[in-house]
């Protein structure tokens, strides 16, 4: 049966950020700022963080590994986690402690209810690799970044970027046609180019 994924906008993303705090707070950072499977989140150990490298080794099917490079509010979420924790890091205990992957799916539930968004661990992986793909970056790095062993399951992840993108190039050119028609400064497109969506 296939799967339904509710799209989640980067308004969505701050949303549910701005309504949580604490551990909940820490799982939407990582999961969205990751593209973690739900298992691999759980599975996290201190260990597998590297804060002072902004970077983070996810245990992906099969056993397979892959680092992941974190932002900076990701980083301050983790921090202040690590910091109501315990003063020293023990490699191996769990980044989430006890949380399991039902735990993890409830606590989405709860916080989504009360803002009125659909919230699912596995949308967050869906917006991590579409709103990567809206500013730029290509199918092969999402690809390494989701740790797909093939493209064409990535693919999947990005449908429904292509008109958006298509419309951010449309935006662009029009721009364009009418700054070199006025004789305008091309440096004052950056703002039309680079706008509109920012990752964390």
């Amino acid at each position: 049966m296939k799967r339904t994924v509710i799209s989640l906008s980067v308004n969505d993303i701050s949303r549910a950020l701005e309504a949580s705090e604490g551990i909940t707070r820490c799982l939407l950072e990582t999961l969205y700022a990751t593209g973690a499977r739900v298992s691999e989140l759980c599975k996290l150990t201190w260990g597998d963080v590297d804060l002072e490298g902004h970077t983070v080794r996810l245990q992906g099917k099969g056993g397979d590994e892959r680092a992941v490079p974190l932002g900076k509010p990701c980083v301050e979420a983790l921090s202040a986690l690590l910091d109501g924790t315990r003063a020293t890091v023990v490699p191996t205990e769990k980044v989430f402690g006890g949380l399991n992957e039902q735990n993890v799916r409830d606590r989405l539930k709860v916080l989504g209810k009360r803002i009125g968004i659909h919230l699912h661990p596995h949308a967050f992986r869906h917006a991590f690799s579409s709103h990567l793909h809206l500013n730029g970056a290509n199918e092969r790095v999402i690809q390494e970044l989701l740790g797909h062993r093939r493209v064409d399951t990535t693919a999947i992840y990005l449908q429904g970027c292509e008109r958006a993108l298509q419309e951010k190039r449309e935006l662009i050119t029009r721009c364009l046609a009418n700054a070199r028609g006025r004789g305008e400064d091309m440096r004052g497109l950056r703002r039309v180019i680079g706008g509109g969506l920012a990752l964390r």
